[in-house]
């Protein structure tokens, strides 16, 4: 089960990412102001990459590690989400960064599918 765990995790990246991009495309197309631009963006981007390649890089099992790394990006988050106007992580995209920290954490060995982002996040 770990490859394919594995192999959804750029997929469900690049469904946050788009969904990010799409809705700011839209609102603004709109005359909106959708709250964040393409910078916040690429910082959402780095975060999610940090965060992946520290659970990469974490020996299988070592919780201590992951967990650093899923409070870490949690952090990083919240400040991220807080610097934008209206917010950049809305319900969908709580779900799929929520998906894809969980999922990166189990194929490392760690946690059972719970949500292991709830004790520091504030979106």
């Amino acid at each position: 089960m770990e490859p394919e765990v594995q192999a959804d995790l750029p997929q469900i990246k690049l469904e946050l990412l788009d969904g990010m991009r799409t809705y700011m495309h839209d609102v603004s197309s709109d005359g909106g102001d959708p709250g964040y631009a393409e910078t916040d963006i690429l910082r959402c981007e780095t975060i999610l990459n940090v965060f992946l390649a520290k659970v990469a890089s974490a020996h299988a099992n070592d919780s201590d590690a992951v967990m650093a790394a899923v409070k870490e990006a949690v952090l990083a988050f919240n400040a991220l989400n807080e610097s934008c106007d209206h917010g950049l992580i809305e319900t969908d995209q709580r779900e799929l960064i929520c998906e894809l920290i969980i999922q990166a954490a189990a194929a490392s060995g760690v946690g059972s599918g719970e949500d292991i982002t709830e004790p520091w996040r504030e979106w």
